[in-house]
């Protein structure tokens, strides 16, 4: 978590809807699910959230 919390803050690396990955970072500390599950959460891949009809 740290690791990335660093490339968030950093200035030489920009980061694609970064304050959607923010968001997913601090559910993450927070919960006992994957990183990745909290990025579709958080709306990141808003198809992830689909279900097939």
């Amino acid at each position: 978590m740290d690791v990335l919390e660093t490339l968030l803050r950093t200035k030489e690396l920009v980061v694609e809807r970064a304050e959607i990955v923010w968001q997913a970072l601090r559910r993450f500390s927070d919960s006992k699910a994957g990183f990745a599950n909290c990025l579709m959460q958080c709306g990141l891949y808003p198809e992830a959230r689909k279900t097939p009809s």
